[in-house]
């Protein structure tokens, strides 16, 4: 079963109707990204993890909206859909952490996905556009698995951080 954490700029574009920018001059598609992934939900095929402090959720509540972000986590746990995960405590060991800090990866929501990614084991995917994730110096980077908090976060703590198209194809296939 594919698990993954949604960065709040993610859901957010799902909420808004997200379509890859390769499909946005082409004729729409039968179906929408939040059509496919609550289809894969309902198959047990996928699941959402987020904490379980709400910390991730309250966040989605902030930047999406309260009563979108409501509907949508009811929608999801009709399927049963979402995974809450005790968030570890620190991100560990101290000198990965130290070192995403040196990075610029200093945002605590951004944190709170690591840890609770960690805690939720190494097939948890996080999926984000947010360039935190990526390179905190430099936009230009987002979707490059060689861009350095990304490239830190695989080879040091085992986690995939991957965009939204890479997501969707994952889900798609799965």
């Amino acid at each position: 079963m594919l698990e993954a954490i949604l960065d709040t700029v993610v859901v957010h574009h799902l909420l808004r109707g997200f379509r890859p920018k390769k499909d946005r001059k082409s004729k729409p598609r039968a179906t929408t990204a939040l059509q496919d992934i609550e289809l894969k939900l309902r198959r047990k095929r996928f699941r959402v993890v987020a904490d379980n402090g709400s910390g991730l959720v309250s966040e989605w509540h902030r930047t999406c909206g309260e009563e979108n972000v409501k509907q949508l986590v009811i929608k999801w746990s009709e399927f049963d859909g979402i995974k809450l995960v005790q968030p570890r405590t620190a991100i560990e060991p101290r000198r990965i952490a130290s070192m995403l800090r040196n990075l610029g990866f200093r945002d605590a929501v951004d944190k709170l996905i690591v840890r609770t990614a960690l805690a939720n084991g190494a097939r948890t995917l996080i999926v984000s556009i947010d360039s935190d994730f990526w390179d905190p110096s430099t936009t230009g980077r987002v979707g490059d698995a060689t861009a350095p908090v990304a490239y830190a976060l695989r080879t040091h703590l085992r986690l995939s951080v991957v965009i939204t198209e890479t997501f969707l194809g994952a889900i798609r296939a799965a």
